[in-house]
């Protein structure tokens, strides 16, 4: 019981994340069935990942040549974590 109550809230998070994501400009966000989601950006995540990674938050930087340049991959969090996990993105993003 306790482990498919785990499961129902990461998939709750999973989507409330995919909503957020997708509504911030030059983010784009894929659905996803894993405990993480993957997404394009419009601008270089190198920065954006050093930013996150000085203010605690890790995230995986999946940016090279080719077809993965400029996307990341976040693992689903708790509500707090994700919530925190976006407020800080929206803030570089606003710099």
């Amino acid at each position: 019981d306790a482990f498919l109550g785990q499961t129902r809230e990461i998939i709750a998070g999973r989507e409330e994340l995919l909503r957020a994501l997708g509504k911030i400009a030059g983010i784009h966000p894929y659905p996803s069935d894993a405990n993480f989601i993957f997404f394009s950006c419009d601008f270089d995540t190198d920065n954006i990942y050093s930013i996150l990674a000085q203010e605690g938050i890790l995230v995986k930087n999946l940016n090279s040549p080719g077809v993965l340049k400029n996307c990341m991959r976040v693992t689903v969090g708790n509500r707090e974590e994700n919530e925190e996990f976006l407020k800080v993105l929206k803030k570089i993003l606003l710099k």
